[in-house]
């Protein structure tokens, strides 16, 4: 029943907090990240009293807006290059498929002809294989005939 109490007390507000490892670690994080909004905030400052002298030096901010210029022609440029690699690219897989679609055609073609042959073949050798047996049956018969003709 202690933990029961325990609670009963934390929830009316009195005695010590369970979560007091908790609140302080999150008063500790609340206090770093303030530290960092102020440290943030006196950065902005110096930077908005440094803009101010600007107006002062248009040359450097002309040749800031030249570089930026230049790297984005250089951008272009590269993107340009890169589309045209990418079509070429496209076009020798195109290319890649359809040839491999050709050899697999003239494969299956090839293999069907093969298979067309072992079945001729097959059929040839049954054929005459049942030939060879009607004849040795027929023999047979003939020699069983002459045989049985003699014997009368």
């Amino acid at each position: 029943m202690p933990t029961y109490a325990g609670a009963q007390a934390f929830e009316a507000g009195e005695g010590p907090s369970v979560f007091g490892g908790l609140e302080s670690a999150m008063l500790k994080k609340q206090r770093l990240q303030n530290k960092k909004i102020s440290a943030l905030q006196r950065q902005m400052q110096a930077h908005n009293t440094n803009m101010g002298g600007l107006h002062r030096q248009p040359e450097c901010l002309n040749a800031n807006i030249n570089q930026l210029h230049e790297g984005q022609i250089q951008v272009s440029e590269n993107t340009r290059e890169l589309t045209s690699a990418v079509r070429e690219l496209c076009h020798e897989l195109r290319h890649d498929r359809a040839s491999r679609r050709r050899q697999e055609r003239r494969f299956m073609g090839m293999f069907g002809v093969f298979c067309r042959s072992v079945n001729r073949l097959a059929n040839s050798t049954a054929l005459i294989l049942r030939r060879a047996v009607a004849a040795q049956v027929e023999a047979a018969h003939s020699s069983r005939d002459v045989a049985l003709g003699l014997q009368m």
